[in-house]
């Protein structure tokens, strides 16, 4: 909708869905894409089933903060990673370079961490011709949030003439595993833990890999094990999160 400037109407939002409607994320991602290409929407707060979209102008690069507490009114952890997802290809087709300052969760269950954005979907799409780099400035759990990353987007304009198609018919063979256990406001030795047990399931598996100890600021207490597979042709990101009472 944004991208053609035709009006959206969508019912029945995440109707079979424990908590149907509009989350947070969700109203922090329509309302930042309302202001990029300076929308009317209708049905835009949380919990809501049925969404209007109409768009006036197309993208417009430019710098934007976007809070997703801040602009669904509510606390959230809500996911930077799954916002930059749905500004990315908007500003990508926009002229001239936007600025991103996403405020939420980077490291939260059910969507990407802020490293698989970095290691696994921007390479992919850099390999068809667009251009973008992000910054972890703060790091964000669930559920206390306080994350902060900033997204430089070159804009290619709408009608851009050097975009590739992205063939991945075949991964090669695989070159290294890498990866980072990290932890806020936590004891040492649980990612230590949560390194030593990745390594010994590897190692059954006669697979060597480096997973580094990083201890992230951020607001709240979280952990979590990331390992990147690094293949000829593409890599694949895998990320566990830690629970409470559940051993590292």
């Amino acid at each position: 909708s944004a991208l053609t400037g035709r009006p959206l109407r969508m019912e029945n939002v995440r109707a079979g869905r424990t908590r149907p409607g509009l989350r947070p994320q969700h109203l922090a991602a329509v309302r930042a894409m309302a202001r990029i290409c300076d929308a009317r929407l209708l049905g835009d707060q949380v919990g809501s089933r049925s969404l209007t979209f109409e768009p006036r102008t197309l993208p417009t690069a430019g710098e934007y903060v976007f809070d997703i507490p801040k602009m669904a009114g509510t606390p959230s952890a809500g996911s930077t990673a799954l916002l930059f997802q749905a500004l990315f290809l908007p500003l990508a087709l926009a002229n001239g370079v936007s600025t991103l300052r996403l405020g939420g969760g980077t490291h939260v269950r059910w969507s990407p961490p802020f490293h698989y954005l970095t290691e696994v979907y921007l390479p992919a799409v850099e390999r068809m011709g667009f251009r973008a780099d992000l910054e972890l400035d703060q790091w964000g759990w669930y559920p206390k949030g306080g994350g902060r990353i900033v997204a430089r987007i070159e804009g290619l304009g709408p009608h851009p003439t050097a975009l590739s198609p992205l063939c991945l018919g075949e991964r090669g063979r695989l070159i290294e595993v890498w990866g980072i256990s990290a932890t806020s406001n936590l004891p040492d030795h649980v990612r230590q833990r949560q390194r030593d047990q990745a390594l010994r399931r590897l190692r059954a598996r006669h697979i060597k890999a480096d997973i580094r100890l990083v201890e992230a600021p951020s607001p709240g207490p979280g952990t979590m094990l990331f390992l990147l597979s690094q293949y000829e042709h593409i890599s694949a990101g895998f990320t566990g999160y830690g629970r409470i009472r559940y051993p590292a």
